[in-house]
């Protein structure tokens, strides 16, 4: 199985700086197909829940091809919004995070 690219985005060199992990390319609700660093304990999790084929599962009208037994889409951001600030407030609390770590690196 071919893994998917990631959109070619400019980004700095520092992007992983001080932090370590294996590299995903995850795709967006907009379609943006975006590379994450995922800590290499979550990731050996991750890959135990990998899907020998992918299937395909509807969401919001769309279909997406799902390559892992785990939660998304709709019912995820419903469920994770009731338990926190939701998906776009996590982002944002990681990028502020990381402005600091890299602030720290005199990056």
């Amino acid at each position: 199985m071919s893994e998917r690219k990631s959109d070619s985005r400019p980004a700095l060199d520092s992007k992983w700086l001080g932090r370590e992990g294996s590299i995903y390319a995850v795709k967006g609700k907009g379609g943006l197909i975006r590379d994450v660093l995922i800590p290499n304990a979550l990731a050996t999790q991750l890959e135990q829940r990998r899907l020998a084929q992918p299937i395909t599962v509807r969401d919001r009208e769309i279909n997406y091809l799902q390559r892992y037994e785990i939660g998304g889409g709709y019912k995820w951001s419903c469920s994770f919004s009731k338990a926190s600030n939701g998906g776009h407030g996590l982002r944002h609390s990681y990028a502020q995070e990381r402005m600091d770590e890299l602030k720290g690196f005199g990056a």
